[in-house]
């Protein structure tokens, strides 16, 4: 129960909440938790009654709590994981609007101005959230995009999986989905066309809370067969193209000395690797798909290997890397490109992590270098931290990347063939 100085909104009260919780905090002064509960009330916030050993014994309690007892990774990748679960997690908060109200404006208030009514989401009439929802970035993104939750709810499934189901719920609920059907995209532009990945997640999810042995038969529906694959690949596997340290980059280092160009009626565009922050104001300038490592377009590509070895086995190899003579099979390829992502933040051979670029502070402090960022996308070169952070969001991926990297987690492939055996 709350003590009755809790506050309730007027200035005189919140002056009696304060004054109460420095005597709480004087009355409490030999606990253990003495510590965290000053910092606490200096700040006019009261604690309930005994939960500050929560906060003062965080750090004897942080390793079991929420974390099941997973199979070891190396220490440095259970940090990794640890801390990418744990940003997901921090990552929620509520989001409210309501789009009627937004449109029309308060009761008895003025009106809003006439545009907004053929303006941003004025066709999302009735859209009216007000839920618990996981942020890309609750500091520089706080509020929801469906392309990004997809891939959240992956990672959240593993700690979270009813917060997980009930995000991937929440998009199709009726005062979420258009009536014509559609779901919303982003709260800028809730009409914006996104890849159709919210199916895609719920089947991932499903595959990692279900449990079995995984089947044996296989079948395979894919528009490139083992010669349009091998081509692709060559291409994708090529350290001078897509390949880079620490994962595939979202366009060719090729384009770096030669950019596409494109001159139609009069106007000429031009695009060429970027490895870093974007050299141009498209997509208000934060946002560069043209070179750095994006984890959701990686993820993507795990997924397609292991299906493809699934399916061939051992039988089918590629040249792995790109012209190096190593013919490997896709699964070695898969976990070769696990350990590149997993690298981007566990410490090399020099004891540097990658995500910390040349930020010597974060690189050397003992405060600092083992508390990492994740931010939204990865240098195409050197896999330094880019964008905006701390974006966990659909970073957080790097935490079910770990687990799956030693076999902890079920493919959708498996998954799919047990529901077969359970149902003859």
């Amino acid at each position: 129960m709350w003590s009755s100085c809790e506050a309730v909104g007027t200035d005189a009260r919140l002056r009696r909440v304060r004054t109460c919780a420095a005597k709480r905090a004087a009355r409490d002064a030999r606990r253990p938790d003495a510590f965290w509960s000053a910092r606490i009330t200096c700040a006019g916030i009261p604690l309930r009654p005994g939960i500050g050993h929560l906060f003062g014994s965080g750090d004897r309690r942080r390793a079991g709590l929420c974390w099941p007892a997973w199979p070891p990774a190396t220490a440095d990748e259970a940090l990794v994981r640890r801390q990418a679960f744990a940003g997901l997690l921090w990552s929620k908060q509520l989001y409210c609007y309501n789009v009627a109200r937004w449109l029309d404006g308060d009761p008895a208030q003025p009106a809003p101005p006439a545009q907004r009514l053929t303006g941003r989401n004025s066709r999302w009439r009735t859209f009216n959230a007000s839920d618990i929802m996981s942020m890309p970035d609750k500091w520089e993104y706080p509020w929801f995009a469906a392309w990004d939750l997809a891939f959240h709810c992956i990672a959240l499934a593993h700690v979270d999986p009813a917060l997980a189901k009930y995000q991937l719920i929440l998009l199709c609920r009726e005062w979420f989905q258009n009536p014509d059907g559609a779901l919303p995209a982003y709260e800028w532009d809730f009409g914006d066309v996104n890849p159709p990945v919210q199916a895609w997640a719920a089947l991932e999810v499903f595959a990692i809370l279900l449990s079995g042995a995984p089947g044996a038969q296989r079948l395979l529906l894919s528009l490139a067969g083992p010669a349009r694959l091998e081509r692709l690949l060559a291409w994708l596997f090529d350290e001078g193209e897509f390949l880079s340290p620490h994962g595939l980059r979202a366009l060719s280092a090729w384009h770096r000395d030669n950019p596409a160009e494109f001159a139609v009626e009069g106007i000429s565009a031009s695009v060429d690797y970027e490895p870093a922050e974007s050299t141009t104001a498209m997509f208000g300038g934060n946002s560069n798909w043209r070179g750095p490592v994006w984890f959701p377009l990686n993820y993507l590509m795990l997924s397609t290997l292991q299906r493809y070895y699934q399916f061939f086995g051992d039988e089918v190899t590629v040249e792995y890397p790109a012209r190096s003579g190593q013919q490997l099979t896709l699964d070695q390829v898969r976990r070769d490109l696990s350990d590149r992502l997993i690298s981007i933040f566990t410490r090399g051979p020099d004891g540097r992590r990658p995500c910390f670029g040349g930020t010597e502070l974060l690189q050397n402090d003992p405060a600092w270098r083992d508390n990492l960022v994740f931010s939204e996308y990865f240098h195409g070169d050197n896999g330094a931290a880019i964008g905006a952070a701390h974006q966990t969001g659909w970073t957080g991926l790097i935490a079910d990347v770990i687990r799956r990297r030693h076999g902890e987690v079920r493919s959708v492939s498996d998954v799919i063939q047990l529901m077969g055996k359970e149902g003859e």
